[in-house]
């Protein structure tokens, strides 16, 4: 399972659970909302950032296979960096990932869990379109 794939399915069984729970338990969630967008906008800026850190990634991978030493065929033996993750992946782990923060954020709201300002915020954060 890649880096991506991890971070994104652990918050949105988080999220889930949270969100599919007791209204008790769902306050003490809510209360740290802060805590759980951050995750979210980190899940989504990971996923956004992929082609840009894979694009460095390949082209450090050239160069050093360039400057390395090679066999007595003139050779090196380095393949070319290959993508942890489809595109497809990607999209579906962002998808699922503003699903549940939206989810959280409706709850948060049917509860008043949230001041409107925090909430709105919140939303803003993760580009997710208001009302809910």
């Amino acid at each position: 399972m890649t880096y991506i794939e991890e971070i994104s399915s652990a918050l949105v069984r988080v999220l889930t659970r949270a969100c599919d729970g007791e209204p008790q338990r769902f306050a003490g969630y809510a209360a740290n909302a802060g805590f759980w967008i951050g995750e979210a906008k980190h899940c989504l800026d990971v996923i956004d950032g992929y082609q840009d850190r894979f694009d460095r990634l390949r082209k450090a991978t050239m160069k050093y296979a360039s400057e390395a030493e090679q066999d007595e065929w003139g050779h090196n033996t380095f393949g070319l960096a290959t993508r942890s993750t489809k595109y497809s992946d990607r999209a579906t782990a962002k998808r699922d990932v503003l699903e549940v923060s939206r989810r959280f954020l409706k709850r948060c709201e049917k509860m008043r869990l949230l001041e409107d300002a925090e909430l709105i915020a919140c939303a803003q954060k993760l580009g997710i379109n208001l009302p809910l």
